[in-house]
């Protein structure tokens, strides 16, 4: 329920508040009728205008009667008593206003028709309205001349009503900020829907304050419109594409996007949950809208899904982070001499350094005797002792249910005694499911309670997202993890500031001091960001210039008067780089774009040994194939065996395939015996099968099946029938297969099959779309030269009839016309002749087919692979990003040894 200001806000007249919306209201002698005319209806309390009014018996003798107080009164004449009335009119009564201007809710809806208008569309909890007019009506009733004004005509009473409503109220306790104090404070304004003008609602001050110029603005929307966990989320449409959302998200995004249009941020760091980028059944999910409204307004973007467990924190949280970098007029960056895109690659590149590993969640959680935890647990046993005597006085009477021993047991246990009796059922539940969790969340359902926080790698516990309200409980000191320290698993220095603001409260007078609950603060951790991963997030997009500037400065070939200045650029980045530098290369940057293999002597051996191979076979089949047309010469119709298989063991080819053989076994063999189980395994990623290793060795199994029937069969004409040959044929064709070696041993080529490999779902679909429009064309093309061809008075000559039935008489020889007709590039010699021999009937769906499907859906699809090429290129250009850093790290560093040696020498 929002809280409504103190007993002194409002000076009322007629039913509570000044009366400035009546202009037709008249004077107030005249009197108030509610019968003579038809009775209106608030549109925010559903109450009429002839309801009995809610308020005091002191009212019941005053002009309104009995009856609810309106808003808005119009002049009626009675011509049976000759009296001018007022009747009310509008459709908002005068209680209902009051509540609205207290709340400022017309600051946060703008007026009342919109407001109505989101309470059908479901897009604001309404409740709290009606939950502060019942407050109102009962503060109203508890001192109903408090809350009126001594004289409605008294200007000054209505100037002393103003002034209290510039005072704030804390704790039932009203004062007024001083003057230098709100002058010195920051801004604090109220709805970001504002900001997109030049002044905007500030509550530090309490006026419109001006909207500010930033460098850099950080910002995020509410997570329960997109999260995967809210059962009430738009399926059908996406949350950034409305105008209004239930938790505020589209309100949040179309304020940044007014503020983004009107102040023009240089940086933009912008966070929501991974499932910002789930698609919703439409055409644009979140994320396509996001990117798109930020790009129309001139901003570049780079996205970025971490982890904080990753960045230092003992508590995962996976979020979203897009950065926004305008192009045009960037005081921070220069992009008129750098491409963006290196940009980008140097911001990938610097985030990489910032990834590490944080402590156990044991760890940071306070000692069971210290003072934060002592004095909660006093707080709490206090609220449950209060909370057990009215419940006990309602149950006065009745018999106790029988306990358990377990239950008198943990009587005794005070912590225990600090749960509620949900919260006591819920972790005897879930103690007896899974007794080997370390935390659990009493908040959530008996399904959620338990979560593994156990990491297998690392070999500690990392907390699971934290959210607000959470009531955690720890059984490694048996009680509730305290607010504090859930801000500690999010990387807040919460100690340090509670000190700070100790000490500072202690200067303050008693009434205006404050310090942040327990539950506020684990409430302040689910809601807030992960502050190390904002900061890494921050610190490398500010260092993005200073780093391009230090790659170029080493990367020039001037003479040496340069050089002071390329020292100058690297100093504040060489220390770090330099023990990146020493690490090596061990981590892999979004999902192992970062590969680290072993580039030794045997591969380059084994690489020439494959491209001999190679050529070997070429060779081989050169040969065959011209003993096969000279064979053909002789021997028209009927190709002896012995052409293709008895003289092969006479040849040196024979003798070459052996001696691969053994190099390729041998080769195996040698490395199954050094690399042991990483041969199998990868190092990098626990439990991930090496499958080129498996594929290299299945490649030699089959040459080894090759040999072995090449030298058990003997006879040439049983070879030609035998199912050995056939075998034999399989595994020679399967041999070849091992030429795919040679695209690991150039960086380039391994790009290219990295890519082919991430595009083989779009890929598939691709191919499904163009088999289907072949297949439609290839029946419509066969239903139409059916007739054609079975009409014996046709014109048509019987080679043209020949050359329709090869093409398109029947469905396989059409749906292969097609198929040189999408893939060849020659589709006019196939279509040309049905325009000339059989007429436009004839060549019309080839017209559509070629414009549809070879013009359109195939650019479509050349598109696609292209982005998906770019997306990977990308995420190599991080890494040479990388390398260029170490490489120019360890230059400095061998430079800057020699400098220190030659000065030590004299």
């Amino acid at each position: 329920m929002a809280s409504l200001p103190g007993s002194d806000f409002g000076g009322l007249s007629e039913g509570g508040f000044d009366d400035k919306g009546s202009e037709a209201s008249g004077p107030v002698a005249e009197q108030i009728s509610f019968d003579l005319s038809k009775p209106c209806t608030c549109a925010l309390s559903q109450k009429t205008s002839v309801s009995e009014s809610p308020l005091t018996s002191s009212h019941l003798h005053d002009k309104h009667g009995s009856r609810r107080p309106w808003s808005s009164y119009r002049k009626v004449f009675d011509k049976a008593s000759g009296v001018t009335y007022r009747v009310p009119q509008s459709k908002l009564c005068s209680l209902c206003r009051n509540v609205w201007k207290l709340l400022g809710f017309s600051h946060k809806y703008g007026n009342i028709a919109k407001y109505v208008k989101m309470i059908a569309e479901k897009g604001v909890d309404h409740a709290v309205f009606l939950a502060s007019l019942d407050e109102w009506i009962k503060k109203h009733n508890a001192n109903p001349n408090k809350h009126r004004l001594r004289n409605a005509d008294d200007k000054d009473s209505v100037r002393d009503a103003k002034e209290k409503l510039l005072t704030k109220d804390e704790h039932g306790c009203e004062f007024e900020a001083p003057a230098s104090h709100a002058a010195a404070s920051p801004c604090l304004f109220v709805d970001i829907c504002e900001l997109g003008g030049d002044v905007a609602d500030c509550a530090a001050h309490g006026q419109k304050c001006p909207v500010p110029q930033v460098d850099l603005l950080v910002l995020g929307t509410s997570c329960k419109d997109m999260s995967r966990a809210n059962p009430c989320q738009h399926k059908d449409s996406a949350v950034l594409s409305q105008q209004v959302s239930r938790g505020g998200s589209a309100q949040t995004f179309q304020g940044m996007l007014s503020y983004l249009q009107s102040k023009c941020p240089p940086l933009v760091l912008f966070e929501n949950v991974d499932a910002m980028d789930d698609s919703k059944g439409t055409d644009m999910n979140n994320m396509d809208i996001f990117l798109a409204e930020t790009s129309a307004r001139g901003y570049e973007s780079q996205v970025c899904m971490t982890d904080a467990a990753e960045f230092g924190c003992s508590a995962r949280r996976r979020r979203i982070y897009v950065l926004l970098v305008r192009t045009a007029v960037n005081p921070l960056l220069d992009f008129t001499t750098r491409p963006l895109t290196a940009a980008f690659a140097t911001f990938r590149a610097l985030l990489l350094g910032c990834l590490r590993g944080g402590p156990c969640v044991t760890q940071i959680l306070f000692q069971e005797s210290s003072e934060p935890v002592q004095l909660e647990l006093g707080l709490r046993l206090d609220k449950r002792a209060k909370q057990r005597e009215k419940d006990a006085e309602k149950k006065q009477g009745a018999p106790a249910p029988p306990q358990s021993w377990v239950e008198q047991h943990m009587q005794f246990a005070q912590n225990h005694r600090t749960l509620g009796d949900r919260e006591q059922d819920a972790l005897s539940l879930l103690q007896q499911c899974t007794p080997y969790i370390v935390f659990r969340d009493l908040s959530q359902s008996i399904v959620r309670g338990n979560s593994n926080t156990w990491r297998q790698d690392s070999s500690k516990h990392v907390m699971s997202t934290v959210l607000p309200r959470m009531v955690l409980w720890c059984e490694a000191q048996n009680r509730l993890v305290l607010g504090r320290e859930a801000l500690l698993m999010q990387g807040f220095p919460v100690q340090p500031f509670l000190q700070i603001l100790a000490a500072r409260m202690e200067t303050m007078p008693l009434a205006q001091q404050w310090h942040p609950s327990e539950a506020l603060m684990m409430d302040l951790a689910g809601n807030a960001m992960a502050l190390p991963v904002v900061l890494a997030m921050v610190q490398c997009a500010l260092e993005m210039a200073l780093a391009l500037g230090a790659m170029e400065a080493l990367d020039s070939t001037a003479p040496m008067e340069s050089k002071p200045q390329a020292e100058i650029a690297m100093s504040a980045l060489d220390e770090r780089i330099y023990k990146r530098a020493r690490k090596g290369k061990q981590r892999r940057f979004q999902s192992g774009q970062f590969d680290d293999e072993r580039q030794g002597p045997l591969d380059v051996i084994m690489g020439v040994v494959l491209l001999v191979n190679a050529f070997v076979v070429i060779a081989e089949q050169q040969t065959i194939g011209d003993r096969i047309a000279s064979t053909f010469q002789l021997h028209p119709h009927d190709v002896p065996t012995e052409t293709l298989y008895g003289l092969h063991h006479r040849e040196p080819f024979f003798v070459f395939d052996i001696i691969f053989l053994a190099i390729y076994v041998a080769e195996q063999a040698l490395r199954i015996s050094v690399l042991r189980r990483s041969w199998l395994f990868d190092e990098h990623e626990e439990d991930a099968i090496e499958w080129g290793n498996l594929f290299d060795m299945a490649i030699v199994l089959f040459g080894l099946v090759d040999f072995a029937i090449s030298v058990q069969v003997h006879d040439a004409a049983r070879r030609s029938s035998s199912m050995l040959t056939r075998l034999l044929r399989t595994c020679r064709v399967v041999k070849t297969m091992r030429l795919l070696r040679v695209m690991k041993l150039f960086k380039q080529l391994r790009s290219l099959v990295e890519t082919w490999y991430a595009s083989l779902s779009a890929l598939f679909w691709s191919m499904i779309l163009l088999t289907i429009c072949q297949m439609i064309a290839a029946l419509v093309l066969c239903e139409t030269s059916v007739p054609v061809l079975l009409d014996p008075d046709s014109p048509h000559k019987v080679s043209d009839k020949q050359w329709l039935f090869d093409h398109y008489g029947t469905f396989m020889n059409a749906s292969y016309t097609f198929f040189e007709i999408t893939f060849s590039g020659g589709w006019p010699a196939l279509v040309r002749p049905l325009l000339e021999d059989f007429g436009f009937s004839f060549a019309f769906p080839c017209m559509l087919y070629v414009v549809l499907v070879v013009f359109a859906a195939l650019r479509l699809i050349s598109a696609l692979f292209v982005r998906s090429t770019l997306q990977l290129l990308s995420n190599d250009t991080g890494a040479a990003v990388l390398e260029r850093f170490e490489q120019s790290a360890e230059t400095c560093h061998e430079k800057s040894r020699e400098t220190t040696a030659v000065e030590t020498n004299g």
